[in-house]
């Protein structure tokens, strides 16, 4: 297991020193996220591939085609644009512009690095720690206590804050910690341990699958009341595939699948603005001047990218236009600064990742081991591939980070402790190939999947 502990390593470190330098990119021009400008200035529309216009025999009024321009088709939501439909009185485009402002504290850049040295940490003590600890009854306890703990506790009036109209951290002091970051690995961890012991009634569903996708739904619950339904999401979309992993039958499965899409379905009608970000991701032209807008302008990012980019640091899209360029749509910003070929790069290194992760969950020296890089694996890049897709507007808009790359420090110090763990995982197979060792439960290697 050399070759796969070595990718996961330079995968992680590639991603990591992208992260930095893409954060760096973004914030060193954003007052607002502690960048040195005190003043945005109106940046021109123009230039780049121009949105096709034809003219209707009926009337002079300019039609603009359903493509925006390469930099900036659209203005920001509630400006006139530069291309308008039909009926619409055509105007000078004009760019985002910001009013002074003066940044509120040490800015992003420097609580990234922050960020990063702790997960760095945690990522070297974990891959050199026997994994077989996490499943000691006292530390499981521990872990899973501290998460339900912290989920309530930033439920709290006083103690969570809001942050763009959603209670999902605590404050320290001026650095934020997100409580559902660290429940996922806790999630993870209990998981992993719960269904070695118990794999072998994994063919009966109430008292054998369910209970670990009540457990599941308990986390993401919980979640869920902060307002968001990307992590509750990624949670069950893990449990799945480590229930799935671990021996659970097929014909089970296919149920809550349906059940599952129904329950996503009724969480998007019920709540106003999913339905609204449903309706942009179908056609975000449409609403182009509210929801549609962040996808408009990351489709732009990568139009401008090209096949090799402008540059580092040389974007644009990010001095206003697009919104959550260091956090939710850092990729669009990698497209428009490395281009088509530096974004296919970035999937590489995911793939190259997930293959080794999945090599490491395949010859684990035993379930919990399998059980436990199965489920980092599965959160890790499910996440990834989902990010990308939203991007490129493939899939609805969901705020979530892309891992190891985005700025958000609980989320990147959690990224790193669940590759601590794979990293660990992998080099154990290789020291003990052959050897039998006592876990969990002292399950097999294998349960019968095939049942």
């Amino acid at each position: 297991m050399i070759r796969e502990t070595t990718v996961l390593n330079m995968c992680v470190l590639a991603l990591v020193c992208l992260g930095v330098l893409m954060v760096y990119s973004v914030s060193a021009v954003s007052p607002r996220l502690g960048g040195s400008i005190t003043t945005m200035e109106p940046v021109p529309v123009g230039g780049g591939v121009n949105a096709a216009k034809t003219a209707s025999s009926a009337s002079d009024t300019k039609t603009a085609a359903a493509a925006p321009d390469a930099k900036a088709a659209e203005a920001a939501p509630g400006a006139k644009t530069e291309t308008a439909v039909a009926g619409d009185a055509a105007a000078p485009a004009k760019a985002p512009q910001a009013s002074p402002i003066k940044s509120r504290d040490i800015g992003i850049f420097p609580k990234h690095v922050f960020y990063l040295v702790i997960g760095l940490i945690l990522f070297f003590l974990l891959s050199h720690m026997d994994y077989h600890v996490l499943g000691n009854r006292r530390v499981l306890k521990y872990a899973v206590g501290a998460a339900i703990v912290l989920l309530l506790l930033v439920l709290v009036p006083f103690i969570g804050k809001y942050v763009d109209g959603a209670r999902r951290w605590i404050r320290f002091f001026g650095f934020g910690f997100q409580p559902s970051e660290f429940a996922r690995f806790a999630l993870v961890l209990l998981l992993a341990v719960t269904l070695t012991r118990n794999h072998m009634r994994l063919g009966r569903f109430w008292s054998g699958m369910m209970p670990h996708f009540v457990i599941a739904g308990l986390f993401a619950g919980l979640v869920v009341l902060e307002h968001d339904i990307g992590i509750p999401a990624m949670m069950m979309a893990t449990a799945y595939v480590m229930v799935y992993v671990a021996g659970g039958r097929k014909i089970y499965l296919g149920g809550i699948v349906v059940a599952g899409i129904g329950a996503l379905v009724a969480a998007i009608v019920f709540i106003p603005n999913r339905v609204d970000r449903i309706a942009a991701w179908l056609d975000p032209w449409a609403y182009r001047q509210g929801s549609g807008w962040q996808v408009i302008q990351s489709l732009s990012s990568f139009a401008q990218g090209g096949l090799w980019g402008k540059g580092a640091g040389a974007g644009e899209q990010k001095l206003g236009y697009l919104p959550a360029a260091h956090t939710d749509f850092i990729f669009a910003i990698v497209g428009e600064e490395f281009g088509l070929v530096g974004t296919i790069l970035v999937v590489l290194v995911f793939v190259a990742f997930t293959w080794a992760a999945m090599r490491v969950a395949l010859n684990a020296i035993d379930l919990f081991g399998t059980l436990l890089a199965t489920g980092m694996c599965a959160m890790i890049s499910i996440q990834a591939a989902f990010i990308m897709a939203v991007t490129l507007s493939m899939l609805p808009n969901k705020g979530l980070p892309l891992p190891f790359v985005s700025y958000g420090g609980t989320a990147l110090v959690s990224f790193l402790m669940m590759a601590g763990v794979l990293v660990n995982v992998g080099a154990q197979a290789r020291v003990h190939k052959g050897q039998k060792r006592t876990t969990v439960a002292e399950a097999p290697r294998r349960p019968a999947m095939a049942a």
